[in-house]
């Protein structure tokens, strides 16, 4: 969704921070994203099966962040909206839009070395588009890296928030 407001109304954003952004399917799949990997799993973590599908670290403390801070913006999301109505937001094909697409202002770009799901190759093809873009992949994280690397996390949000008050 990100990726097409900018493309539909740029000037109107003053800064993005896209984490673990989907680029859409281009090529073979399998050369482009990672093989499932687990770096780390707690014996005594009671973790349910939907969490695990993209955690790279199995933590009792990770797991209950999630439960904490993730999973109540999932509960009350619409979905049905979210699946049939957001589909990036683009009148032409997500490739193509992002080809031309171009930003100039505070940007931050997250993703996770261990991401099976979104990946992190097709993501770096984004940082010629976005001049005043950081770009991390983070080691020993996944889809949930905001709670597999909280602390980094927090320091390039922190960052990026501050870019864009002093910059934009």
């Amino acid at each position: 969704m990100a990726l097409g407001l900018i493309h539909e109304m740029s000037h109107k954003i003053d800064g993005v921070f896209l984490l673990y952004p989907d680029t859409g399917p281009r090529g073979n799949e399998t050369e482009n994203l990672p093989l499932r990997t687990i770096i780390q799993q707690s014996k005594e973590a009671t973790i349910v099966e939907y969490y695990k599908e993209m955690a790279v670290i199995f933590s009792q403390k990770n797991y209950d962040n999630w439960q904490k801070v993730i999973q109540p913006a999932l509960d009350c999301a619409d979905m049905n909206f979210l699946t049939n109505h957001c589909s990036y937001l683009f009148t032409q094909d997500l490739q193509e839009a992002i080809d031309v697409l171009t930003f100039d202002k505070p940007s931050c770009i997250l993703t996770g070395r261990q991401d099976h799901t979104t990946g992190y190759k097709l993501a770096y093809e984004l940082v010629e588009r976005f001049s005043r873009a950081t770009f991390s992949i983070l080691d020993c994280a996944g889809h949930r890296l905001e709670v597999e690397r909280e602390w980094l996390f927090r320091q390039l949000l922190g960052d990026w928030i501050d870019r864009v008050a002093q910059y934009s």
